[in-house]
């Protein structure tokens, strides 16, 4: 949705909520180390000396809990969903739930509740 205000544009973000995608992470969530969500890791590529990773980008993968830049640091964590295939992952930067496969942010009743229990954004 656009929206104008002074002769300046806004958009606003609408999430998808009939995302097909989240039934295939639905058996991972609880695996997801704890730890890993309170640490809020560095992308995997920064700690192996990779470079041009930014600190607070990065998103965990809701299918194998791998910790990646975002599309718009290095794009590692585009580059992990076309070699997985991993759709959903989760931002540690605003707790957001985007699906690579519907290329949108998505919300669900058990993303939502997942978000509850492990707020990584605090």
């Amino acid at each position: 949705m656009k929206y104008e205000l002074g002769g300046v544009e806004f958009h606003t973000v609408v999430p998808k909520t009939d995302c097909p995608h989240v039934d295939s992470i639905l058996g991972n969530l609880a695996s997801i180390d704890e730890s890993v969500l309170r640490e809020k890791g560095r992308c995997q590529h920064q700690q192996e000396g990779g470079g041009g990773c930014a600190e607070k980008e990065n998103w965990i993968c809701l299918g194998c809990s791998a910790i990646l830049c975002s599309r718009y640091a290095a794009q590692h964590m585009l580059q992990h969903n076309q070699q997985s295939g991993h759709p959903l992952a989760l931002s540690f930067m605003d707790g957001s739930f985007w699906c690579f496969s519907c290329d949108s942010y998505i919300t669900h009743p058990t993303l939502e509740h997942f978000q509850r229990q492990h707020p990584v954004c605090q």
